[in-house]
C-alpha cells in the first residue's frame, strides 16, 4: 500500500496484488459474488473498489462488510507502519526525519467488528490449500 509522506512523494511496498486477484478470480469461478478492494484496478470480471492507502482500504472493507458479506479473504500486504503526512514541501539538501506510526490492522478491526464472519488473513509465505 502507498503511504503519502510529502505532497509529491510516497513510500510503498513491492506488493503486486496478484495473490488477492488470483484468489478473487478463483472464488468467482466457483460461483461467488466477489468484490476486490485494492489499488490495482484491472479489466477483470469482479467488482473492484479502489483504495490508495491502508486507511482507505480499511474504510472500504468496513463499508463493504456493512452491506453484507459471507466471507473475507485478506491478502493485502499492508505495512506495519505508516508515515505521518507532512503538508510542507521538503527542501533538498537538509536532513530529513520521517515519523512512523503503527498502521491499524485491518484484519484485527474486522474481526472485532464482525466476530462471526468467516475470514482468512494471509501473511507472506502462507500457502493456500
Amino acid at each position: 500500500m502507498r503511504r503519502s509522506s510529502i505532497p509529491s512523494a510516497f513510500l510503498t511496498n513491492r506488493a503486486s496484488g496478484k495473490t488477492g486477484m488470483a484468489l478473487a478470480l478463483e472464488a468467482r469461478r466457483r460461483g461467488a459474488d466477489v468484490t476486490v478492494v485494492h489499488r490495482f484496478i484491472q479489466d477483470v470480471p469482479v467488482r473492484q473498489v479502489y483504495a490508495e492507502s491502508a486507511a482507505a482500504m480499511l474504510d472500504a472493507v468496513l463499508n463493504e462488510l456493512a452491506q453484507g458479506c459471507d466471507a473475507l479473504i485478506s491478502a493485502a500486504a499492508v505495512a506495519d507502519y505508516t508515515l505521518d503526512a507532512n503538508a510542507d514541501k521538503i527542501k533538498s539538501g537538509q536532513d530529513l526525519l520521517l515519523r512512523l506510526k503503527p498502521t491499524k490492522k485491518i484484519i484485527k478491526i474486522v474481526r472485532e467488528a464482525y466476530p462471526d464472519l468467516k475470514d482468512r488473513g494471509l501473511q507472506g509465505g502462507d500457502q493456500c490449500r
